[in-house]
């Protein structure tokens, strides 16, 4: 699996994470930056999450031979924001399909993702300018937000990345 939703949240191979206040407990410093490595589909409890640090840690594993032994820790996904928090940059999206809202289409609009809605295709998108939608329970401005499903998403590059900067 390359990626899994978890309490509303996309987690995808080489995110990172930062430890907090609980860590101590998986055996992982408060506040040290981790990378997710590998997410497997799990039983019956959801999915299984490799986080890998550079850094070798007292009860670590190898993650199955994915790491050097003490680099790596398997969390079930109930377990994940327990522990260690997203630490990901905006991610920019544009709609990729024709998307009617108040008679206008917005195919080709970008916006940057702001949260995937837990158990549901749908994503919350703050659009750069003013759309007359929502704030999307305040998570972006009043007025350039909406809730997009997922199939008429793509992910786009920054445009500071677009200008090698």
């Amino acid at each position: 699996m390359k990626s899994v939703t978890i309490d509303g949240r996309v987690i995808r191979v080489g995110d990172i994470l930062v430890s907090n206040r609980k860590a101590p407990a998986i055996g992982l410093p408060a506040g040290r930056s981790v990378k997710i490595a590998i997410i497997n589909k799990g039983q019956d409890r959801g999915a299984v999450i490799g986080i890998a640090d550079d850094r070798s840690n007292d009860g670590w594993h190898n993650l199955d031979g994915l790491l050097k032994s003490g680099n790596g820790f398997w969390l079930e996904e109930k377990e994940l924001f327990r522990y260690l928090k997203l630490n990901r940059l905006p991610e920019s999206v544009r709609i990729k399909g024709d998307f009617l809202f108040r008679k206008k289409n917005l195919k080709g609009r970008k916006g940057t993702l702001l949260a995937a809605l837990p158990n549901c295709e749908e994503s919350m998108i703050e659009f750069e300018e003013f759309v007359e939608g929502c704030s999307c329970d305040g998570l972006g401005k009043a007025g350039h937000c909406l809730v997009v499903p997922h199939n008429l998403l793509e992910f786009v590059e920054t445009e500071k990345a677009e200008k090698g900067g």
